[in-house]
C-alpha cells in the first residue's frame, strides 16, 4: 500500500474515532478486570450508550469504568436504570473523567441514571448538561431529578461526584389543582442510600409548590450524608435547602453552602426542613431567603 493511502486509511480512522455522537450508534466495549471483578471499559458516548442499553433491559449488575471523557453531544438520552424495574445493582467508576452533554427530557426518573438500587457510583464529573425530569401522574403526580440520578434507593452509594450540570425540573405542569411533588437536587432528586464527598456547583430553580429541592439531594430519608458542599443558587418554594430540601431521620456531617438559597416556606442554608435527623458541623455562609419558617441552618 502507498504511503498515500496510508495517510488516508489513518485520518478516515481518526475523522471516524473523534465524529460527534449521532444519538443512536452503540458499540460493545472491552471487559477488564481489576480485582477480580469485571468492567466494561467505556471511552466513548457509543460505548456508554450499549451500556446504558444493557441495564435497561435488566441486565443491572454489570460494572463500568471510564478510560476518556464522555460528550453525549446533547443528544436524547435514556437515563441508565430508567426506571425501577431496570434499577441499576452495579458499580460505575468515573475513574477521575467526565460526562457532557447528557439531554433528558419527558421522563420521571431523570438524570445520567434514573433508578439506583443497590448500585455504586464515584469518582464523575457531570457538566453541560440539560436534566428536565417530567410529572407522571399516579395517585398523585412525581417528578424525580438529579444531575448524577433522579432516585438513589437504600444500599445506593454515590460518592465522590461533581455536579456542573444546567437542570431545569419539570418540562409539564401538573394539572391545575392536582397534588404534585417534585424531588431536584444537584446530585440526586430522592436519597435514601449514602451520598458522600459529592459538589454542586449549579443554579437549580422551580416555582411550582409541592416540593423538595437541595443544592445536593431533594429528599433525604435515612440517608448518610457526608462532605457535601454547594455553591449553586437555589431557588424554590417548599422545602428549599442549600445540602438537602427535606431530611427525614438519618444523619449528616460536614455539610457546607456557599450559594444563595431563595425559597418561600421552610427554607435553610442547609436544610430546608428536618425531622429526626441528626447534623454536626455544618457551616452556612451563602445568603438566605424566604417568607416564612426560615433559617441559616434549617
Amino acid at each position: 500500500m502507498s504511503l498515500k493511502k496510508i495517510i488516508t486509511v489513518v485520518l478516515t480512522y481518526v475523522a471516524v474515532s473523534f465524529a460527534a455522537w449521532d444519538g443512536t450508534t452503540t458499540l460493545e466495549p472491552s471487559v477488564k478486570t481489576i480485582d477480580g471483578n469485571q468492567y466494561y471499559a467505556i471511552g466513548s458516548p457509543e460505548e456508554l450508550a450499549w451500556f446504558a442499553g444493557k441495564v435497561n433491559l435488566r441486565d443491572t449488575a454489570i460494572s463500568a469504568i471510564l478510560t476518556a471523557d464522555v460528550d453525549l453531544n446533547s443528544k436524547a438520552w435514556t437515563p441508565i436504570g430508567k426506571d425501577s424495574e431496570a434499577a441499576f445493582d452495579g458499580v460505575f467508576d468515573g475513574n477521575g473523567h467526565s460526562i457532557s452533554g447528557i439531554n433528558v427530557s419527558n421522563k420521571m426518573y431523570a438524570g445520567l441514571f434514573g433508578v439506583i438500587d443497590v448500585g455504586t457510583v464515584k469518582n464523575l464529573v457531570v457538566e453541560n448538561s440539560k436534566i428536565n425530569g417530567y410529572y407522571v401522574e399516579g395517585y398523585y403526580y412525581y417528578s424525580f431529578v438529579g444531575g448524577v440520578a433522579g432516585y438513589a434507593k437504600s444500599g445506593s452509594s454515590i460518592q465522590n461526584v461533581t455536579n456542573r450540570a444546567s437542570i431545569i425540573a419539570a418540562t409539564n405542569k401538573p394539572s391545575y389543582g392536582s397534588t404534585s411533588y417534585l424531588y431536584m437536587g444537584g446530585v440526586v432528586g430522592y436519597a435514601q442510600g449514602e451520598i458522600i464527598s459529592c459538589v454542586n456547583e449549579s443554579d437549580l430553580s422551580q416555582s411550582y409548590s409541592s416540593q423538595y429541592i437541595g443544592g445536593i439531594v431533594g429528599y433525604a430519608s435515612n440517608a448518610k450524608l457526608n462532605s457535601l458542599k454547594n455553591t449553586g443558587v437555589i431557588t424554590g418554594v417548599d422545602y428549599t435547602g442549600g445540602v438537602v430540601g427535606y431530611a427525614y431521620y438519618g444523619n449528616g456531617a460536614n455539610l457546607n453552602n456557599d450559594g444563595k438559597i431563595v425559597g418561600k416556606y421552610r427554607t435553610g442554608g442547609i436544610l430546608g426542613y428536618g425531622d429526626d435527623i441528626q447534623i454536626s458541623n455544618a457551616v452556612n455562609s451563602g445568603e438566605v431567603e424566604g417568607k416564612r419558617f426560615v433559617g441559616g441552618i434549617c
